[in-house]
């Protein structure tokens, strides 16, 4: 029995990794380099479902890579905190270059019309591992939350700054 039980586990992992890879694959940046500058641009859409998710640890992780010195996830998720609901996100990025990255990111939520909301900033990355950097949060009704049927990433990554 505790073999099985094993076996079933190792299985499970396999699969779950395969299918992150799969997923990460789907997400990935175009890079150029001219003059010594390192210039990464990515557009990243797919389908989403914030209403199932309820807080930081049941996140929809979308994972990107820009390319093989920079990758990492984004997760979004729907929260609610005194009767008022949010969507939250947060990037661990990992930078695996000797440089500093400079990252200009967009984030827009939409729903079967067009978009519902929007974010969109800077992140400054030194070199190293997990790297987690929030996005601000979005204040929208629960009916929107609901409404929300897909995303698009937008990410420019540097080592000059924008």
């Amino acid at each position: 029995m505790t073999l099985r039980t094993v076996f079933f586990t190792m299985v499970c992992l396999v699969v779950t990794a395969l299918h992150a890879e799969q997923d990460m694959n789907k997400h990935t940046g175009k890079c150029v380099t001219k003059n010594g500058i390192n210039d990464c641009k990515m557009s990243a859409v797919g389908s989403i479902n914030l209403a199932q998710t309820n807080g930081k640890y049941n996140a929809k992780n979308i994972f990107l890579k820009m390319n093989n010195k920079m990758d990492g996830e984004l997760r979004l998720y729907h929260e609610k905190a005194k009767g008022t609901d949010f969507v939250r996100g947060e990037f661990a990025l990992d930078n695996m270059s000797s440089q500093k990255l400079f990252v200009k990111y967009r984030v827009i939520l939409k729903d079967k019309k067009g978009i519902v909301a929007q974010t969109a900033g800077y992140i400054h990355l030194t070199d190293g591992r997990r790297q987690k950097k929030k996005i601000s949060y979005i204040e929208l009704r629960k009916q929107d939350i609901k409404n929300i049927a897909s995303y698009e990433i937008k990410i420019d990554a540097s080592n000059k700054e924008h």
